[in-house]
């Protein structure tokens, strides 16, 4: 069985996108922890504390193993879990989304909602520079100096 490759953000990205008058800002960052993921989060919603909506995600854990979402007041299940399903499409992990949204007057339906929140991520994901996860091991071998070219060839 191989492992799976996880994935994550070199740099914070901002993208913004206008859906029916709608303005939505989709801030994508790195987060190496639960309470990272949260500050970020708390920082993205008091710069934006006049929008409509704030909602987020995270994925955390060298195994995306720690992950919550929320829809910040949209009707359930139309913001935070679309965008934590486009995270874990992407095999992201220690990565912090959020999805700012102004309302612009036209109501866009539950479909609507999901599409919206799902490509904004989607589009930052896409505008983002990504990495492997690698995970390493950090060895120290003491040998006496007679087998250290013997040692280098078996390591190569």
């Amino acid at each position: 069985m191989t492992k799976k490759n996880f994935y994550i953000l070199n740099e914070a990205v901002k993208v913004e996108t206008k859906i029916k008058n709608s303005i939505f800002i989709c801030t994508i960052d790195f987060a190496e922890s639960t309470e990272q993921a949260k500050n970020i989060i708390s920082e993205i919603s008091s710069q934006y504390k006049d929008a409509n909506h704030n909602c987020w995600a995270y994925i955390v854990g060298k195994n995306a193993d720690i992950f919550h979402s929320s829809d910040n007041g949209e009707p359930s299940g139309t913001a935070g879990k679309p965008m934590l399903n486009t995270l874990q499409k992407y095999n992201l992990t220690n990565t912090v989304v959020v999805v700012t949204r102004y309302f612009g007057g036209i109501k866009l339906g539950v479909r609507g909602l999901i599409d919206a929140y799902s490509e904004s991520t989607e589009q930052a994901i896409n505008t983002s520079n990504l990495s492997v996860l690698l995970e390493f091991c950090k060895y120290k071998i003491i040998t006496t100096y007679d087998y250290v070219e013997q040692l280098k060839y078996k390591l190569k």
